[in-house]
């Protein structure tokens, strides 16, 4: 068996959190984005452009999160963070109506 070992707080998670427009995907400043591990929370907020970026995270599996009131939010689920990674987040409406699907 091959054994993997990562520096503990060694990754570095980056990316943009985006919007529908009318015509084309915008940035969004100041969503709020969530790095959700077993034993770690991060959290963050975007730049003018849409950046953020995580540093210092443990290697794992990760839920990505991104929200604004009131232009919507996405999950991205169970990803696997063993190197620097960057992300591209699309804001959906957010319809909290219970569609029994999850």
């Amino acid at each position: 068996h091959e054994v993997l070992l990562f520096q503990e707080g060694s990754l570095t998670v980056s990316g943009k959190v985006w919007r529908n427009g009318k015509f084309t995907q915008a940035p969004v400043e100041g969503a709020s984005v969530y790095l959700y591990g077993q034993e770690l929370v991060y959290n963050t907020v975007t730049d003018a452009a849409g950046q953020f970026e995580f540093t210092g995270v443990n290697p794992g599996f990760y839920d990505l999160a991104a929200a604004k009131d009131p232009t919507g939010t996405v999950i991205e689920y169970q990803k696997m963070l063993v190197r620097d990674s960057s992300f591209n987040l699309l804001l959906l409406p957010d319809h909290r109506r219970g569609t029994g699907v999850g």
